[in-house]
C-alpha cells in the first residue's frame, strides 16, 4: 500500500506543478524561474512528500471511519 501511495503521490506532484509552472507564467514570473521551482528534482520530491503525507492522513481518517461504521474488517 505504502509503494503505491508513493507512486500516486509522485503522479499528483507533476500535476501539481505543471499547473502551478502555468499559473506562474499567467503571473509574469520569468521561465527561468518556473523552470526551477516546477522540474528541480528537489522541489518534485517535496511536493510528492507532502501530497504522500496528504494521502496517509485521507487514508487514516477513511479506516477510522470506516471501523467506526462497521465497514473494516
Amino acid at each position: 500500500m505504502a509503494a503505491q501511495i508513493i507512486a500516486q503521490s509522485i503522479v499528483w506532484a507533476r500535476i501539481v506543478l505543471g499547473w502551478g509552472g502555468v499559473w506562474l507564467i499567467s503571473r509574469g514570473a520569468p521561465p527561468e524561474f518556473v523552470h526551477a521551482a516546477t522540474q528541480d528534482p528537489a522541489v518534485i520530491d517535496a511536493v510528492a512528500r507532502l501530497i504522500g503525507a496528504a494521502l496517509m492522513g485521507l487514508q487514516l481518517v477513511w479506516w477510522q471511519i470506516a471501523r467506526r461504521m462497521g465497514w473494516a474488517t
